[in-house]
Protein backbone atom coordinates (compact mmCIF):
# COMPACT_ATOMS: atom_id res chain seq x y z
CA UNK A 1 0.00 0.00 0.00
CA UNK A 2 1.32 3.35 -0.99
CA UNK A 3 1.88 5.89 1.95
CA UNK A 4 0.32 8.62 2.98
CA UNK A 5 1.62 11.98 2.75
CA UNK A 6 2.48 13.58 6.33
CA UNK A 7 -0.35 16.17 6.09
CA UNK A 8 1.72 18.59 8.27
CA UNK A 9 4.09 18.61 5.82
CA UNK A 10 1.74 19.70 3.15
CA UNK A 11 0.04 22.16 5.43
CA UNK A 12 3.67 23.62 6.12
CA UNK A 13 4.56 23.69 1.99
CA UNK A 14 1.06 25.48 1.60
CA UNK A 15 1.48 27.88 4.07
CA UNK A 16 4.98 28.66 2.39
CA UNK A 17 4.02 29.09 -1.23
CA UNK A 18 0.56 31.14 0.22
CA UNK A 19 3.43 33.70 2.08
CA UNK A 20 5.36 33.87 -1.15
CA UNK A 21 2.37 34.98 -3.03
CA UNK A 22 1.38 37.53 -0.95
CA UNK A 23 5.08 38.77 -0.67
CA UNK A 24 5.46 41.82 -3.33
CA UNK A 25 7.47 40.95 -6.57
CA UNK A 26 11.04 43.01 -5.87
CA UNK A 27 11.42 45.91 -8.36
CA UNK A 28 13.83 45.15 -11.16
CA UNK A 29 16.14 48.20 -11.61
CA UNK A 30 17.13 48.23 -15.60
CA UNK A 31 17.06 52.02 -16.04
CA UNK A 32 21.17 52.23 -15.74
CA UNK A 33 21.25 49.62 -19.03
CA UNK A 34 18.45 51.09 -20.59
CA UNK A 35 20.15 54.40 -20.34
CA UNK A 36 23.38 53.04 -21.33
CA UNK A 37 21.58 51.32 -24.44
CA UNK A 38 20.20 54.91 -25.52
CA UNK A 39 23.29 56.64 -25.58
CA UNK A 40 25.16 53.33 -27.13
CA UNK A 41 22.33 53.31 -30.17
CA UNK A 42 22.00 56.91 -30.64
CA UNK A 43 25.03 57.25 -33.32
CA UNK A 44 23.05 54.64 -34.87
CA UNK A 45 20.10 57.04 -35.07
CA UNK A 46 22.29 60.21 -36.12
CA UNK A 47 24.41 58.01 -38.46
CA UNK A 48 20.91 56.63 -40.21
CA UNK A 49 19.23 60.22 -40.13
CA UNK A 50 22.36 62.02 -41.54
CA UNK A 51 21.79 58.95 -45.03
CA UNK A 52 18.69 59.63 -45.12
CA UNK A 53 19.14 63.27 -45.43
CA UNK A 54 21.69 62.92 -47.65
CA UNK A 55 19.73 60.79 -50.00
CA UNK A 56 16.75 63.64 -50.19
CA UNK A 57 19.42 66.07 -50.88
CA UNK A 58 20.70 64.03 -53.96
CA UNK A 59 17.09 63.49 -55.11
CA UNK A 60 16.61 67.34 -54.83
CA UNK A 61 19.60 68.11 -56.88
CA UNK A 62 18.98 65.87 -59.62
CA UNK A 63 15.57 67.44 -59.59
CA UNK A 64 17.68 71.11 -59.94
CA UNK A 65 19.53 69.16 -62.46
CA UNK A 66 16.65 67.91 -64.85
CA UNK A 67 16.09 71.80 -65.76
CA UNK A 68 19.68 72.98 -65.68
CA UNK A 69 19.98 70.65 -68.86
CA UNK A 70 17.04 71.68 -70.63
CA UNK A 71 18.76 73.80 -73.08
CA UNK A 72 21.67 71.22 -73.95
CA UNK A 73 18.14 68.86 -74.81
CA UNK A 74 17.43 72.15 -77.14
CA UNK A 75 20.90 71.80 -78.86
CA UNK A 76 20.70 68.24 -79.19
CA UNK A 77 17.92 68.35 -80.52
CA UNK A 78 19.03 70.56 -83.66
CA UNK A 79 21.48 67.64 -84.61
CA UNK A 80 18.31 65.92 -86.11
CA UNK A 81 19.36 62.53 -84.51
CA UNK A 82 17.28 60.93 -82.27
CA UNK A 83 17.97 62.08 -78.58
CA UNK A 84 16.50 61.36 -75.28
CA UNK A 85 15.33 64.78 -73.24
CA UNK A 86 17.24 65.44 -69.88
CA UNK A 87 16.36 62.12 -67.43
CA UNK A 88 16.92 60.85 -64.20
CA UNK A 89 19.35 58.17 -64.84
CA UNK A 90 22.48 59.59 -63.46
CA UNK A 91 23.67 55.52 -63.38
CA UNK A 92 24.13 56.01 -66.91
CA UNK A 93 27.36 57.51 -66.72
CA UNK A 94 29.11 54.55 -64.57
CA UNK A 95 30.03 52.79 -67.56
CA UNK A 96 33.10 54.33 -68.79
CA UNK A 97 33.36 56.38 -65.45
CA UNK A 98 35.93 53.83 -63.77
CA UNK A 99 33.68 54.33 -60.70
CA UNK A 100 31.51 52.15 -58.87
CA UNK A 101 27.62 51.60 -57.83
CA UNK A 102 27.33 52.33 -54.24
CA UNK A 103 25.53 51.23 -51.71
CA UNK A 104 23.14 54.56 -51.02
CA UNK A 105 22.65 55.23 -54.35
CA UNK A 106 23.61 56.91 -57.42
CA UNK A 107 21.06 60.03 -59.11
CA UNK A 108 21.93 62.39 -61.62
CA UNK A 109 20.64 63.92 -64.99
CA UNK A 110 21.85 62.38 -68.28
CA UNK A 111 20.37 63.78 -71.45
CA UNK A 112 21.76 61.62 -75.01
CA UNK A 113 21.41 61.53 -78.58
CA UNK A 114 22.49 58.52 -81.00
CA UNK A 115 22.57 57.59 -84.96
CA UNK A 116 20.03 54.99 -86.12
CA UNK A 117 21.39 51.67 -86.18
CA UNK A 118 23.62 50.36 -87.63
CA UNK A 119 26.10 51.95 -86.69
CA UNK A 120 24.99 53.07 -83.10
CA UNK A 121 27.12 55.45 -81.84
CA UNK A 122 25.69 57.20 -78.44
CA UNK A 123 26.16 60.71 -77.10
CA UNK A 124 25.76 60.81 -73.83
CA UNK A 125 26.22 64.08 -71.03
CA UNK A 126 25.53 64.09 -67.34
CA UNK A 127 26.14 64.67 -63.87
CA UNK A 128 26.02 61.81 -61.76
CA UNK A 129 25.36 62.15 -57.72
CA UNK A 130 26.87 58.79 -55.62
CA UNK A 131 25.93 58.92 -51.97
CA UNK A 132 29.07 57.90 -50.73
CA UNK A 133 29.16 55.21 -47.32
CA UNK A 134 29.84 58.53 -45.28
CA UNK A 135 27.15 60.47 -46.28
CA UNK A 136 28.71 63.01 -48.63
CA UNK A 137 28.25 62.96 -52.75
CA UNK A 138 30.73 62.64 -55.15
CA UNK A 139 30.62 64.22 -58.30
CA UNK A 140 30.58 63.38 -61.63
CA UNK A 141 29.94 65.00 -64.71
CA UNK A 142 31.27 64.30 -68.14
CA UNK A 143 31.00 63.75 -72.14
CA UNK A 144 30.86 60.22 -73.05
CA UNK A 145 31.02 58.89 -76.66
CA UNK A 146 30.00 55.39 -77.23
CA UNK A 147 31.06 54.20 -80.56
CA UNK A 148 29.39 51.30 -81.91
CA UNK A 149 31.25 48.00 -80.62
CA UNK A 150 33.55 49.80 -78.73
CA UNK A 151 33.83 50.78 -74.54
CA UNK A 152 32.90 53.81 -73.36
CA UNK A 153 35.07 56.98 -73.36
CA UNK A 154 34.69 59.64 -71.25
CA UNK A 155 35.64 63.03 -73.35
CA UNK A 156 35.48 65.47 -71.02
CA UNK A 157 34.66 64.68 -67.23
CA UNK A 158 35.39 66.45 -63.59
CA UNK A 159 34.78 64.93 -60.04
CA UNK A 160 34.72 65.84 -56.89
CA UNK A 161 33.90 64.87 -53.16
CA UNK A 162 31.92 67.24 -51.12
CA UNK A 163 29.25 67.33 -48.04
CA UNK A 164 26.18 66.80 -48.78
CA UNK A 165 23.77 69.68 -48.98
CA UNK A 166 27.39 72.04 -48.10
CA UNK A 167 27.07 75.26 -50.10
CA UNK A 168 30.54 74.18 -51.96
CA UNK A 169 28.14 71.57 -53.06
CA UNK A 170 25.64 73.89 -54.64
CA UNK A 171 28.70 75.96 -56.01
CA UNK A 172 30.65 72.59 -57.25
CA UNK A 173 27.32 71.29 -59.54
CA UNK A 174 26.97 75.27 -60.83
CA UNK A 175 30.62 75.03 -61.65
CA UNK A 176 30.27 71.20 -63.46
CA UNK A 177 27.23 72.29 -64.97
CA UNK A 178 29.26 75.31 -66.58
CA UNK A 179 31.69 73.35 -67.70
CA UNK A 180 29.98 71.08 -69.96
CA UNK A 181 28.03 73.98 -71.67
CA UNK A 182 31.86 75.54 -72.50
CA UNK A 183 32.38 71.93 -73.79
CA UNK A 184 29.66 71.16 -75.79
CA UNK A 185 30.65 72.27 -79.34
CA UNK A 186 34.53 70.77 -78.79
CA UNK A 187 32.60 67.47 -77.51
CA UNK A 188 29.87 67.41 -80.21
CA UNK A 189 32.98 67.69 -82.66
CA UNK A 190 34.93 64.74 -81.36
CA UNK A 191 31.23 62.38 -81.90
CA UNK A 192 31.15 64.25 -85.42
CA UNK A 193 34.34 62.18 -86.38
CA UNK A 194 32.48 58.84 -85.77
CA UNK A 195 30.21 60.39 -88.72
CA UNK A 196 32.73 61.34 -91.34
Amino acid sequence: PRERPDMREVAQELRAWQSLAEQPIPPTDVSDVVNQIKLLSKPLFDSQDRMSRSVKEARRLTKQLLLDFEPMAKELEKTGLRYNKPSNNGKNLLEGSGLQETQYGTFGVTVSMYTPNPPGHIFECGIMIQVLDDTRHHLYAAYHIREFGRETKPVHSTTAEVKAGSAVEQQQLDQMVELLYTNLKNSLQQFAMLLE
